[in-house]
C-alpha cells in the first residue's frame, strides 16, 4: 500500500465509493495517507462503516490519523468519535487516537495527555511524556 501513494488516488477514491469493492478498505488507507480536503468526507463515511461492523473494530487509527492530518472543520466535527474511540479495546490504537486530538483539538487533549502518562501501550506514554509540562510547587 506504502508504495502506491499519490499515484492511486484517483483509484482510491473510486474503490471507496462502493463498499463491497474488493480494494474498498486499501482506497480508505491511501485516501487517509494521501488525500486532501475533498476526501475527508470519504473518510468519515470510512468511520461510520467501521461502525457498522462490530466484530471488526480495526483500523479506525488509521482513518483519523488521515483527518487529523487533513485537518478542517469538518474532520474537526469528528471529536466525539475521538473521545469514544479512546476507550476502545484496541489499545495498541490508542495513540493514532491522541495524536489525532492533539491536531485537530490541541486544548481539549490535556486530559488524555495526562491519563496517557499511566496507559498500558507504551506508545502512548512515550508520546504523552513528550507533552504533558510537568509542574513541582516548591514549599
Amino acid at each position: 500500500m506504502g508504495q502506491l501513494g499519490t499515484l492511486a488516488l484517483a483509484a482510491a477514491r473510486t474503490w471507496v465509493t462502493t463498499p463491497p469493492h474488493p480494494l474498498f478498505w486499501t482506497g480508505l488507507r491511501l485516501l487517509a495517507a494521501h488525500g486532501g480536503q475533498a476526501d475527508v468526507p470519504a473518510l468519515v463515511a470510512g468511520l461510520d462503516w467501521l461502525d457498522s461492523r462490530p466484530n471488526d473494530l480495526c483500523g479506525y487509527d488509521e482513518l483519523v490519523k488521515g483527518l487529523a492530518r487533513i485537518g478542517g472543520p469538518r474532520a474537526t466535527e469528528e471529536l466525539p468519535r475521538l473521545r469514544r474511540l479512546w476507550f476502545s479495546p484496541h489499545s495498541y490504537e490508542r495513540a493514532g487516537y491522541l495524536r489525532a486530538r492533539m491536531a485537530l483539538d490541541p486544548d481539549g487533549a490535556s486530559g488524555c495527555l495526562s491519563e496517557g502518562l499511566w496507559d498500558c501501550e507504551s506508545a502512548v506514554r512515550l508520546l504523552a511524556a513528550r507533552q504533558v509540562t510537568l509542574e513541582r510547587s516548591i514549599p
